[in-house]
This record gives C-alpha cells, structure tokens and sequence, in this order.
C-alpha cells in the first residue's frame, strides 16, 4: 500500500466519514464519475491558508462529500456541495451526521448545525451567491463547466465580493473557459506532482482570484507558513 493509499484510509477513519472508490454508475454525456480529491492535495489546499473560517466554499460535483467536510474541518470554513445524484447527496449527508458525531475535531472547533451541507441539484441550476470560493474537480464536461462559470459570473456582478477559484487535475477544455472569464485573474499553480510516484503532469490545483484578491493576498498566505494539522 502507498502512502497516498494509507493517508486516504487514515482521514477517512480521522473524519469518521466513508468517501473512498469510484462510481461511474449515474455517469453520461453530461455527469462525469465520482471520483475522489487525494487527501493529500487537499492538504496541501488547505495549507495554503486560502481558506478561513469566513469563507464559505462551493463543491461542484461534491459526490460523498470528501472535499467539503475536510475543508470545514480543518479550516473552519462553512462548506456547500451540490450534486445530480440522490443516492450521492443522501452519503454525503451521512457522512457530515457521522463526522459530527464521531469524526475528531481540529483546534477545538466543533462543528457546527448547517456548517455543511449539500443540495440535489444540476449545477447550473443552482445559485451560488451564499459562496466565495469554488472547488472543481473536474465533474462535468467543458460546455456544462461555462454554463456554470457564467452563473457564478453573474453572482460575482450582482453581489460584489471576493474569493477564488479552484480546479484540481484541470482539464485543458476547463482552463480555456477560464481565459475567457474577465472576473478572474490567473493567481498561482499549487503543483501536487511530488505527493504521487507516477509524478504525473495534471496533479495540480490551479487557482483563480476574483474581486480584490491579488499580490498581496498570495504573499500573506505564504508569510503564515505551512501548518501541520494535530
């Protein structure tokens, strides 16, 4: 078994929450499969100190619901995750149940009611205004990817705020939507080759900034260090 493999299984059980395998029965020309973030880039996500216990992040295709409880746990973010499936929204609301009432807490912040939750919608239907930051990875093709780029565009003009946008193992069709997408600004490229053997070129989360963020916000997150999660 490989580290990658053991951590996997080791924050699951950490979280008390069940995220792991792949699921591609519901998949079609317009839902990809389920399919897990590594723990291990969302650690290395998390160490960026993007997300604070004042942001609320917005999982696309959040699946089982990993991504969204290990953000809110460790970070204190509020988490929101949308998803077409109702067999998959009903796990993951289990495993928020099971993370709150068994998983272990992190600096002493217990979660709290409505910290997490999920919602049975496509993703272009639903409305991301309650959010500031955005996670994708990957859940549905490019022409469903703009779609929803432009709902949140919307968001961004009718509700003025700031945040970013991330995309892990991004597909190429992806990053040319977001060129297209004046409201966000290119911010830095967290590369995740190293954490796996096949050294692959995709293992990367590129992020996006969108209303004030900028230079000074990159330099603040780095200055704070990198923290190791007790």
């Amino acid at each position: 078994m490989t580290k990658v493999q053991q951590l996997e299984r080791a924050w699951d059980a950490r979280l008390n929450i069940s995220t792991g395998g792949r699921d591609a029965l519901k998949a079609d020309e317009s839902h990809h499969a389920y399919e897990p973030t590594p723990y291990v880039c969302l650690e290395r996500l998390a160490k960026e100190k993007l997300i604070t216990r004042e942001n609320t992040v917005l999982d696309y295709g959040s699946g089982k619901g990993r991504a969204a409880i290990f953000l809110a746990a460790v970070t204190g973010c509020r988490a929101l995750g949308v998803d077409f499936d109702p067999w998959m929204v009903k796990k993951a609301e289990a495993n928020v149940e099971s993370w709150i009432s068994g998983g272990r807490h992190f600096k002493g912040r217990v979660p709290v009611e409505g910290q997490v939750c999920f919602t049975c919608m496509e993703a272009e239907e639903y409305n991301p205004d309650a959010a500031d930051c955005f996670f994708f990875f990957n859940p549905f093709p490019e022409a469903v990817f703009r779609r929803v780029l432009l709902r949140i565009c919307k968001s961004l003009r009718e509700q003025s705020r700031s945040g970013f946008l991330f995309l892990y193992f991004p597909a190429q069709g992806f990053l040319s939507c977001m060129a297209d997408m004046p409201e966000f600004s290119f911010f830095k490229e967290l590369s995740c080759t190293d954490l796996f053997p096949d050294g692959s070129r995709q293992e990367r989360i590129m992020i996006y900034s969108f209303g004030n963020q900028g230079s000074t916000e990159k330099t603040d997150a780095k200055s704070k260090g990198r923290e190791k999660y007790e």
